[in-house]
């Protein structure tokens, strides 16, 4: 029974340790990705990863501020703090942030406030649609690293008979490579509406030893992002 009972007290102890004690704290990270190509009507994205002291962190969402005056921009990653028992591990993060709609121009990028800022553009869009092309629906990414090679896999399903795959463009952009999977969509009036699931893969190009981002556009705006490592 007192078994019980003093366990029964420690629950509750560490119950009320994690609800009273999390509060929001900032944390850094350690590299920024930067996606290439995006225009003044695009949600513009950056991808952060950096490592939590230990297990009693959990990465939330990152704090932005826009100045659209200057066009400057900082990212501060933030992360919430449980105090109880933690396992004291590094815990490596990776983050997608959504900026979000971007006038055209130069614009200077900070992540926290130990980083220098890095600088990027936006361009004038050239057509009124979302994007310069018709992207595929990719569901899927998968990274493959043989040494100092590496192959991607992207996966999804067009919704049409008619639709197909024409083309996977490459822009190699230093840290991030940019996928562009181009789809022809027909225009016959008989075309099946139908899922027809697709995949496509190929090589990525040759990286030294690091860490490099890859991001894959998709249909609607939407992209993929994975982060993989050459060693």
């Amino acid at each position: 029974m007192k078994k019980i009972f003093y366990s029964l007290v420690l629950f509750c102890n560490l119950g009320h340790a994690i609800a009273a004690d999390d509060s929001l704290v900032s944390t850094t990270s350690d590299r920024t990705f930067i996606p290439r190509g995006f225009d003044d009507n695009d949600q513009t994205q950056i991808v952060i990863e950096g490592h939590l002291p230990n297990d009693c962190y959990r990465l939330e969402t990152a704090e932005i501020k826009t100045d659209h005056s200057n066009h400057e921009i900082l990212v501060q990653p933030k992360a919430a703090y449980y105090n109880w028992l933690c396992l004291e591990v590094l815990v490596p993060w990776t983050q997608v942030v959504t900026i979000g709609k971007l006038e055209a121009g130069d614009w200077s990028l900070k992540v926290g406030t130990s980083r220098p800022a890095a600088a990027f553009a936006i361009k004038h869009s050239s057509t009124l649609s979302p994007d310069d092309f018709v992207y595929a629906p990719v569901d899927t990414l998968n990274v493959d690293v043989t040494s100092q090679f590496a192959t991607a896999t992207i996966r999804g399903r067009f919704a049409s008979r008619c639709a197909e795959l024409q083309e996977v463009k490459l822009v190699d952009s230093g840290n991030t490579i940019e996928v562009l999977p181009i789809m022809k969509a027909g225009t016959a009036r008989n075309c099946e509406h139908k899922d027809q699931p697709f995949e496509h893969k190929f090589e990525l190009p040759k990286k030294p030893s690091g860490r490099y981002l890859v991001h894959v556009r998709s249909l609607n705006g939407q992209s993929i992002n994975q982060v993989y490592e050459i060693q």
